[in-house]
């Protein structure tokens, strides 16, 4: 039985899936990246599971398909941040990078200057924090605070440990000026013309501090003409990471915004008709994944997943959790086994309940222990109170219907007319308990 799918394929184009449209926003991204030589640092931003890194896989594949010629570095930060030092991970894979593309004259060059800095680096001018660096980077709070940090630290040193720190701060600016030159130079033999394009994926998983001092060496070490950094990112977990370092009262949005010169959201489908037939198919090849030996027919599941994403708006990898939680529950076991109430009937359970064990566990705890709300529970799943005409089977029409019985089975159970509903009120509790006891991350 598998549980967890297969790592995201590198190698996937928009041709493979483009489920919320985004292949026209990759051309207009390109085409901003490549239309100046000017330093920049672009957010490029989404919440959690909605396919940030399969964009990003995407987007420079479909770069080297129409052969535009844009060189690119890919770094996971999260996969790195086991690390103590960001400066140290972005020279390597630059150096990296430059000796593969240019050969060791020029990536020895590179190094050299990367080491200098580093040296400086290391001697405290980070510690102390990197965004003071340069003069540009002071707002007036800032410098208020550099100044008085410096007032106390020169106050206890005599005269000529004053000049030998001022010294030292001189030779240590022009390490980092130097750094940059030659980055810029760099960048525009490799380029031809189009600038270093510098990706820095999964920057909101990180440790807070590892994540800050990226963006930090990002902004005041690596700026040079002809790079452009593409921070990959969830706004509200950098939000809170800078929250953790700086204090619960730090306006964390102005923070970030200085480290920033663009701001890209992801976008989502907006022609419903579209996303509906690729998030169909993706669904099914999830859950495809998992029915190795094809024994299930997935229409009432995929329908039902649909259903849901219109009520509380999925993310794929909620999807993808929905899928693993269905399956360590032992859904497909017991659909095999004929245990449920139907073949339609079941799916709308179990997504329902699924949601609730992703979303709110406080609430599915509630219906394990019989004591939640129906109003709770309609208004979770967005379900009207009042029924629609159901002529037909319209997936929405049905998960509402089978919802607004499910909860009359669970409260109303001694109503005549619901009695049909005794199994289907024995299971709704059986199912929740199940999702009681795990969870899927």
């Amino acid at each position: 039985m598998r549980i967890k799918l297969p790592p995201l394929d590198p190698e996937i184009t928009f041709q493979d899936q483009d489920t919320f449209l985004r292949k026209e926003f990759a051309k207009s991204l390109t085409s901003i990246i490549t239309a100046t030589t000017d330093p920049l640092v672009i957010s490029l931003e989404a919440q959690w599971g909605d396919g940030k890194t399969s964009f990003v896989y995407k987007w420079l594949n479909q770069m080297k398909a129409e052969a535009l010629e844009v060189p690119h570095i890919y770094i996971d930060a999260y996969a790195n941040d086991y690390q103590t030092d960001a400066f140290m991970l972005l020279a390597s894979e630059i150096y990296g990078y430059v000796k593969s593309m240019k050969g060791g004259a020029k990536a020895e060059g590179f190094l050299k200057a990367a080491t200098k800095a580093s040296s400086a680096v290391a001697k405290g001018v980070a510690k102390a924090g990197i965004n003071y660096i340069t003069a540009g980077a002071f707002d007036g709070e800032d410098f208020t605070k550099f100044e008085d940090a410096v007032g106390k630290e020169l106050g206890k040193l005599s005269d000529s440990a004053i000049e030998s720190s001022i010294k030292k701060y001189t030779e240590r600016s022009t390490s980092f000026k130097r750094l940059q030159e030659c980055l810029t130079s760099l960048a525009g033999e490799i380029g031809n013309g189009k600038p270093l394009l510098i990706v820095v994926d999964e920057l909101d998983r990180c440790r807070p501090s590892f994540a800050l001092e990226m963006m930090e060496a990002i902004k005041h070490l690596f700026s040079a003409e002809n790079v452009v950094f593409v921070l990959v990112n969830n706004p509200t977990q950098m939000e809170e990471s800078v929250r953790s370092r700086y204090g619960a009262g730090t306006d964390a949005g102005a923070y970030l915004r200085k480290f920033y010169d663009l701001t890209f959201q992801l976008p989502m489908a907006s022609i419903a008709g579209f996303k509906e037939r690729t998030l169909s198919h993706f669904i099914r090849e999830t859950f495809g994944h998992y029915d190795e030996n094809k024994q299930l027919d997935h229409t009432y599941w995929t329908d039902a997943i649909i259903a849901l994403d219109k009520r509380l708006g999925l993310s794929l990898r909620d999807i993808q959790r929905l899928a693993s939680v269905f399956v360590v529950n032992g859904v497909y076991r017991s659909v095999l086994s004929g245990g449920m109430v139907g073949r339609e009937i079941t799916p709308v359970l179990h997504v329902g309940l699924g949601a609730m064990a992703l979303k709110d566990r406080e609430l599915l705890r509630q219906v394990y222990e019989g004591v939640a709300r129906k109003e709770d529970v309609m208004a979770f799943l967005k379900v009207p109170s009042v029924p629609s005409d159901l002529q037909h089977y319209d997936p929405d029409d049905w998960f509402d219907e089978c919802w607004r019985k499910f909860t009359d089975a669970l409260y109303q159970s001694k109503h005549e007319s619901l009695n049909a509903y005794k199994d289907v009120r024995k299971h709704l509790r059986d199912v929740a308990s199940g999702f009681m006891h795990f969870s899927v991350n």
